[in-house]
């Protein structure tokens, strides 16, 4: 039998609120399938809460989240200077927060 997750919107949402408003620069994690809920859906809830930066996984992540969230994009997985940060549109690139891991 596969597994179905329902959530409580309203009560979802005032979790959220309560969370992000008692950790000034709170840095969520939108990464994956987005935990079920998606990266899209994920990021417009970043953008309601008004967070500075949302962190992604990998770099083909970038695109499900740009153009649903307005801040600062910071990748998790380290660059390398001879990877292409993907698909992701010129008018974006500026918003990328790139991890060194060496």
């Amino acid at each position: 039998m596969p597994l179905q997750l329902s959530v409580d919107g309203e009560r979802w949402r005032t979790h959220l609120r309560r969370f992000a408003d008692a950790q000034p620069g709170l840095v969520p994690v939108a990464k994956g399938n987005g935990y079920g809920f998606g990266l899209g859906r994920l990021a417009r809830k970043c953008d309601w809460l008004g967070v500075e930066t949302v962190a992604v996984g990998m770099y083909d992540e970038l695109p499900d989240v740009a153009d649903r969230y307005a801040g600062d994009l910071l990748v998790l997985s380290p660059w390398r200077g001879f990877a292409d940060p993907g698909t992701l549109a010129a008018k974006h690139r500026h918003r990328v927060v790139h991890t060194v891991g060496r």
